[in-house]
């Protein structure tokens, strides 16, 4: 049995290593989400996120901008990223379980 419980251990400590990769790797991207607002009748895009109590907005750019669909990319792979992380720290829930019975 103590081979089983090397292999879960092993993977324990594989997912810690993953945790802590999938935080550096989100802090590379930036946080918030895109927001459009009208003015004027044309469209412009935001970066809005939380700083404190207060949701800050940061202009990005119009509709067919190049800034946009780079931040679009940006935010898609942020999200990505902590959808990864959330189910990484799932099965080291479940290996913790294993391991402690």
């Amino acid at each position: 049995m103590s081979g089983l419980k090397d292999i879960v251990i092993e993977e324990k400590e594989r997912l810690e290593k993953l945790i802590i990769f999938y935080n550096q790797e989100i802090l590379k991207y930036p946080k918030g989400y895109i927001s459009k607002k009208m003015r004027n009748g044309n469209i412009y895009y935001y970066n809005s996120f939380r700083e404190g109590k207060k949701v800050k907005s940061v202009y990005i750019g119009k509709v067919e901008s190049p800034e946009l669909k780079e931040f679009e990319k940006q935010i898609d792979k942020r999200k990505d990223l902590e959808k990864k992380l959330n189910t990484t720290k799932k099965n080291l829930k479940e290996a913790g379980k294993m391991l402690n019975g």
